[in-house]
């Protein structure tokens, strides 16, 4: 929509370079047009609108209660995006600065019978558990569901984004706990042959790996190759003469 003006040689992505695309995200702690959306969406593809139905819509979205209103200016989108570009980079500072109310838990909780897995942070409002209990249960009962959805579906999504950073966050620990785990393996096998000496410690002392302290059990001692033995044999004998 925002490139249907640009010239037949202008391409989408030169249009949206120009725009300076700066998010806006609105959040309501009450959506004005609940009931009405409700019932279009319960109609399904089926649904035909009455005469001025719109208008209807618009006046009420307009005038309509809506208790806590929060406006969140996002960061300007980088130039050169393409089009897909610009639609995720745009869904996601909606997702990350939409402000959760009260209201959004309790659908979410009534349309799921259960807690909410994880903590989010959310705005407590300033309508009573009991006042959204009797909105909801004023409109009819096979609407009611979708009513419930529209609420819930911004807490499904923050719970999505706080999963796939957990999931994140787990799998960056598992890599640099592998990463340590092959360093001390490599430590171990001394990544290549030995010096005897100097790679490998005698005695009972303990060892020093990374950061852990190596048990005596798994002391390593220092043996010489055979071609090492062989010079230090021949060394003895030019010491005592037996050359």
């Amino acid at each position: 929509m925002l490139t249907l003006s640009r010239d037949r040689e202008e391409s989408p992505e030169s249009v949206l370079d120009t725009l300076k695309i700066v998010p806006l995200i609105i959040s309501y702690e009450l959506d004005p047009c609940d009931a009405l959306k409700s019932a279009e969406l319960s109609a399904g593809s089926g649904y035909v609108k009455s005469e001025f139905e719109d208008i209807t819509s618009i006046a009420t979205g307009i005038v309509g209660q809506k208790g806590r209103v929060h406006l969140h200016f996002g960061t300007p989108l980088p130039a050169h995006l393409s089009v897909a570009e610009t639609v995720a980079g745009i869904d996601r500072q909606m997702v990350a600065h939409y402000r959760l109310y009260q209201t959004n838990i309790w659908a979410w909780q009534w349309l799921y019978g259960t807690p909410l897995p994880c903590e989010i942070p959310y705005d407590k409002g300033t309508i009573s558990e009991a006042a959204f209990r009797a909105r909801f249960e004023a409109i009819p009962e096979e609407h009611q569901r979708w009513f419930l959805t529209m609420y819930a579906n911004p807490v499904n999504r923050r719970l999505e984004v706080a999963e796939e950073r957990a999931g994140n966050e787990f799998y960056r620990a598992r890599e640099i706990k592998t990463a340590a785990d092959n360093q001390h393996q490599c430590n171990d096998d001394y990544c290549g042959v030995p010096e005897a000496g100097k790679d490998l410690f005698c005695g009972d002392q303990s060892q020093q790996v990374g950061d852990e302290q190596r048990p005596k059990r798994h002391q390593i001692v220092a043996v010489a190759t055979p071609d090492q033995k062989h010079e230090q044999r021949a060394d003895q004998r030019k010491q005592h003469g037996l050359v």
